[in-house]
């Protein structure tokens, strides 16, 4: 299976969030910031940390604040420090122990997610960043790209993302089964979202993996090819 490794896995929000607190004094400011960041980044096209910094500096110009080059230069320092979710070793390893290969495909740097995994001490199959990905969320290619170098059909996979349309959507233009992984406790949209998981951990996701659980049925959705049946026929692995 393959993952977003932010807000799957990592703690991209909570990192941002705690340099930005210390960097500009003000903790409810900087926790602000840090949301703000994050959703104007996502309209910008470049590997994860300029993109991060292109949405602070988005954030702070828009509440009338003063940019540096010296808080961006902090904030990719800071990158390479932030945490995983406490259930994120558990439940990489549980993943792993029922058969799982796990994949990372982010639009981070390569080496500072291998950076982060070393730190760590948490391991994976394979790592898929910027440097491999010639394109970034929301295209779909991203993750096709990962598939493709690594072998495994796009039939076997299982994508799990925190985020319905930068995530869950284009695993779902591709034709892999998909989980969405709802930390933050964001509302299902209106229209409801075609995902055979819906949880709110890592750790809930190995569980119901782990145990063979197949996840909501999608008939009415994937005519032909969801519901229970469709997911029988499908290998949950990367193998």
């Amino acid at each position: 299976m393959s993952m977003e490794p932010c807000g799957v896995a990592l703690d991209c929000r909570g990192g941002l969030a705690e340099y930005l607190r210390s960097a500009l004094g003000d903790s409810d400011l900087g926790s602000e910031v840090a949301a703000a960041a994050l959703a104007a980044a996502r309209t910008l096209q470049a590997p994860y940390g300029p993109r991060v910094v292109g949405g602070i500096r988005i954030a702070l110009e828009l509440r009338g604040l003063t940019y540096s080059e010296e808080l961006g230069s902090g904030i990719l320092d800071s990158i390479g420090r932030w945490k995983f979710f406490q259930d994120a070793a558990g439940g990489i390893e549980r993943l792993r122990s029922a058969g799982y290969r796990v994949a990372l495909i982010s639009d981070m740097e390569e080496n500072v997610l291998r950076g982060l995994l070393g730190n760590s001490g948490i391991e994976v199959d394979y790592v898929y960043g910027a440097r491999v990905n010639s394109a970034y969320r929301p295209n779909p290619r991203a993750i096709f790209n990962a598939y493709r170098d690594s072998g495994t059909p796009i039939w076997r996979g299982l994508h799990a993302g925190p985020d319905v349309d930068e995530d869950v959507r284009p695993a779902m233009v591709l034709g892999l089964r998909t989980a969405w992984v709802n930390r933050y406790g964001e509302e299902e949209p209106e229209e409801g979202i075609a995902s055979e998981y819906v949880v709110e951990s890592l750790g809930e996701l190995a569980e119901q993996l782990a145990e063979g659980d197949e996840g909501r049925s999608l008939d009415g959705w994937l005519e032909g090819e969801g519901g229970a049946e469709g997911a029988r026929d499908r290998d949950p692995a990367m193998r």
